[in-house]
């Protein structure tokens, strides 16, 4: 299953024209000094439906969990969908934590198994390493506003949030100021259809 994910993933600009498996809607509710907006993903198998918005419900839980033993005060959750075709749908779940003057933002990148609900992780797509991803820093980093960013930080692990793009390439997401500063937010490393193909070979399954 997971060759059959890189191959999807390396071929995602292929399958832009097939008509969408999945329905992605957005659910509201605000309590207090919470807005929470999140996906909920309905698929033609109920049962995959149950995995991922299970998997989406622990999100939430975590950050009205977060509110509820006073580590924040006030915050917002939303969400972006990324890529959707007949087999994998990737989202990024986003929340702001307030505390004061103390803002900080949270992120999930997500990729889901249409057909099994599974979430599939970075592994199933590319195979790659602390050594690999700083040699991309450079010239392939980018903060949360889509904006090219050289960090002065060094990779020191290999994250599991991750999304999917149009064009068939993967964007690695790290914490705000693991890499950049506060102001960058969340910060993430792209790797194209080419640099995935090179990495795949490089790093052969062991």
């Amino acid at each position: 299953m997971f060759k059959k994910a890189i191959l999807t993933a390396l071929a995602l600009c292929l399958s832009l024209s097939i008509p969408a498996f999945a329905e992605v809607e957005s659910e509201q509710a605000q309590v207090g000094n919470l807005e929470m907006t999140w996906p909920v993903v309905h698929t033609k198998n109920k049962k995959a439906d149950t995995l991922i918005n299970k998997d989406i419900k622990s999100f939430m839980d975590d950050f009205r969990a977060g509110f509820v033993d006073r580590k924040f005060t006030a915050g917002r959750t939303w969400y972006e969908e990324k890529y959707e075709d007949t087999q994998l749908v990737s989202l990024v779940l986003s929340d702001l934590r307030s505390q004061g003057n103390d803002n900080k933002v949270k992120t999930a990148g997500v990729v889901y198994e249409l057909a099994s609900g599974q979430r599939l992780p970075l592994s199933a797509f590319v195979r790659v390493t602390v050594d690999d991803l700083n040699g991309y820093l450079a010239n392939q980093c980018y903060n949360s506003s889509d904006v090219k960013i050289h960090p002065e930080k060094k990779v020191t692990r290999v994250p599991e949030d991750f999304f999917l793009n149009q064009d068939g390439s993967i964007s690695i997401l790290f914490q705000t100021e693991e890499l950049g500063t506060l102001l960058d937010g969340p910060a993430y490393i792209r790797l194209t259809q080419q640099d995935l193909r090179e990495l795949n070979t490089r790093n052969p399954r062991s």
